[in-house]
């Protein structure tokens, strides 16, 4: 496929100089509204082709792989995400975090002030002074043994008061553990995970039940992407597959990845597969809930087919369309197309255009844009 490329770039030409026009109107074609006779046309100046970045080539006929695109959805990596709640009945005295902090993990987020924490410390203090007396009565008895003046019985009850006692200490501490215990009757509640603070629930004041939501913490950068496989298209789901993916926010953008998860079985309701591809590199710009389209590769290469880059391609009117010179000078005519498999940064087009026909490879989004501000325009009109 590297070598289908390289002659479709050997074929891709920028649109010249010589699309001259009448000086007078380049001021009002800069915003597509002259010399556009038709609502499909849109016509531009030398100066906002140039700005653009609007190039030509010709659409050409290369073998394509058997890949395919699928919907997707960018979702947090549940692993990175943490709802920090409160474990006993409490107020909240501190809250040391907003919304949008940065915090690290056990960095403190709030404190707060329970009855049952401080009952369980003061229970903990009595055990410790229990099991201190334990401690020596054992001594005690050790000793009377060893000296011959007491009895072997009284030494093993001894020990085991002592390891009961220890033991209810133990329990104490591990409770007082758990909920986060401070000191008396506090309770500090930290970061379980780094991330960022993206809800907060806790106010000064506030009483709270066991099992309270306080914080929600999330890592943005620990993404995955879950695709959405058709069923005439399960030959593609595969694990270790590898893709791109391209998302409407980011015009012209893509990721890598692969595929490391294939559910078991197909969703009843839609007749897709979900699958779980994970981007080689994190990337902040994106964000959870964000939806896109991966682009499989197949794992044979496919018949010929003809083809166009991914940048020349737009959306309008619920439509994939590409852009073709029209017959005037600076303008541009939308052309309805059919889509077929992806390979990479190709897309096979079935429908809407001819083998060795022009169409706009690079600045097709400007061109839309224009496009629909024009009929806009005219709607209002």
């Amino acid at each position: 496929m590297n070598g289908a490329r390289s002659v479709m770039v050997a074929l891709w030409v920028v649109l010249g100089s010589g699309c001259g026009g009448a000086p007078a109107a380049e001021e009002a074609e800069e915003h597509g509204e002259h010399g556009a006779e038709h609502a499909s046309e849109v016509t531009l100046s030398e100066e906002a082709i140039a700005r653009a970045g609007i190039q030509v080539g010709a659409v050409t006929r290369v073998t394509v792989a058997g890949g395919t695109a699928v919907p997707a959805e960018l979702q947090a990596d549940p692993a990175s995400t943490a709802h920090v709640a409160a474990l006993v009945a409490s107020r909240v005295t501190t809250v040391s975090v907003r919304v949008g902090d940065r915090v690290t993990v056990g960095q403190r987020l709030a404190v707060l002030a329970s009855a049952d924490v401080g009952a369980s410390r003061a229970a903990l203090s009595e055990a410790r002074v229990r099991r201190d007396a334990a401690r020596a009565a054992r001594d005690r008895q050790a000793q009377l043994v060893e000296a011959g003046i007491g009895a072997r019985r009284s030494l093993v009850e001894a020990e085991a008061n002592l390891a009961a006692v220890e033991a209810e200490m133990r329990g104490l501490g591990t409770g007082l553990r758990v909920v986060g215990g401070g000191g008396g009757a506090t309770v500090d509640i930290t970061a379980p995970v780094a991330g960022v603070v993206v809800s907060l629930h806790a106010s000064v004041g506030e009483v709270v039940e066991p099992g309270s939501a306080l914080f929600v913490i999330t890592d943005p950068s620990r993404l995955w992407v879950v695709g959405h496989v058709p069923e005439l298209d399960l030959g593609i789901a595969r694990e270790g597959a590898v893709g791109t993916l391209s998302v409407a926010a980011f015009p012209g953008r893509r990721w890598s990845g692969h595929v490391d998860f294939v559910e078991p079985a197909l969703d009843e309701a839609t007749r897709t597969l979900r699958i779980r591809f994970l981007l080689d590199q994190p990337d902040v710009t994106l964000r959870a809930g964000l939806f896109g389209q991966l682009s499989l590769a197949g794992e044979r290469a496919g018949p010929t087919g003809l083809v166009v880059p991914g940048s020349a391609l737009a959306r309008m009117d619920g439509e994939d369309v590409v852009f073709v010179p029209a017959d005037e000078e600076r303008t541009f005519r939308s052309v309805p197309v059919r889509l077929g498999r992806r390979d990479g940064d190709v897309v096979e087009v079935l429908e809407g255009i001819d083998e060795n026909a022009a169409v706009v490879i690079s600045g097709a989004f400007t061109l839309r844009s224009e496009l629909s501000r024009a009929e806009l325009a005219e709607h209002e009109d």
